[in-house]
């Protein structure tokens, strides 16, 4: 997701990082207790023509093999990873955006919105009507049937995940995010909705089953997302406390979910010791991913039902011992 708001789009980027989160948290949150000189107040517009760096998309050439394949057994659909498509022009962006934040003592806020008209842009999409190689087909029938015993699977199920080419990809954001300070008290706060769809399903792919639905948001393109973080720092120590939210569409393909997580550091000598949890209350937790809380994704026909990748409770520690004079 590109914004045009670079000091913007990075400080929201690391905080929807769901991964980093938790562990993030205390860095994040490194200003609880401090002060900002200052209030900095400032507008800008622009209007840019941006050309990206992926020409050729010398992407792989071949079909995932039939055993990576992504199979559920009812409705019976499976999904195989395959080769993107070649693009000949390099895709071409016309962005106008609009920012504004202030910066003082007490707290900040961010608030910036874009729209970018993409031409000529590569977008992940899942297609069927895909010619597979002589002998794939069978070998991909052959697996599923050790999973799905009984099943079949036909030509209007099967899925190839590949990079489309669209003639115009229509993007907008709008973005607000907040820091308040109360003493060693800190609460930053950021919501996002972004808007990333295709004027027309390509024509190459007309008549097939696809992800590519003209004016729908993108397969696995979240429309918001949003955050709450609370903080409590004393000299050296800190206790943070998070909470993300993303919607429905998520690169999981989970349903619109909250995932909390939780920070601790506190001066232990001769050291610091750092203690963290992701996913705190275990929200869609699991292993493996499976049709178990999977969200259909929407296509040009029925809908396509794939696999849901949970979420892990991640616990981590860490004692820092520093070394040197200053240590």
């Amino acid at each position: 997701m590109g914004r045009a708001d670079a000091s913007a789009g990075a400080s929201l980027t690391a905080r929807t990082d769901g991964g980093a989160f938790a562990g993030n948290l205390l860095e994040a949150n490194a200003f609880a207790g401090k002060r900002v000189a200052g209030i900095d107040a400032r507008i800008s517009l622009s209007s840019t023509l941006a050309q990206t760096e992926e020409a050729g998309y010398a992407n792989a050439s071949a079909l995932d093999p039939p055993q990576k394949a992504a199979v559920v057994c009812e409705p019976a659909t499976a999904t195989v990873g395959g080769p993107a498509q070649v693009g000949t022009t390099h895709p071409r962006a016309r962005t106008l955006a609009l920012s504004l934040s202030r910066d003082g003592n007490s707290g900040s806020i961010r608030v910036g919105a874009f729209r970018s008209d993409v031409t000529n842009a590569l977008v992940s999409a899942n297609v069927t009507g895909y010619a597979l190689p002589a002998g794939y087909g069978a070998e991909l029938n052959a697996f599923f049937d050790t999973l799905c015993p009984g099943r079949t699977l036909g030509p209007a199920n099967t899925f190839v995940q590949r990079y489309e080419s669209v003639d115009v990809l229509r993007q907008a954001e709008w973005y607000v995010d907040a820091t308040r300070r109360f003493g060693p008290v800190s609460l930053e706060a950021f919501y996002e909705t972004f808007a990333d769809a295709p004027e027309q399903t390509p024509a190459g792919i007309l008549g097939e089953r696809t992800t590519l639905v003209a004016g729908a948001q993108l397969a696995n393109v979240p429309l918001h997302r949003a955050g709450l973080t609370l903080a409590f720092a004393r000299r050296t120590a800190m206790l943070a406390l998070g909470a993300r939210f993303v919607s429905a569409n998520n690169e999981a393909n989970l349903p619109s979910h909250v995932v909390s997580d939780a920070g601790l550091r506190v001066p232990l000598a001769p050291g610091t010791l750092e203690a963290s949890v992701q996913n705190l209350f275990g929200a869609y937790e699991g292993l493996v991913s499976s049709p178990r809380y999977a969200v259909p994704l929407q296509t040009t026909a029925a809908p396509l039902y794939t696999l849901a990748t949970p979420l892990q409770r991640t616990w981590t520690l860490h004692y820092t011992v520093g070394v040197g004079p200053h240590s």
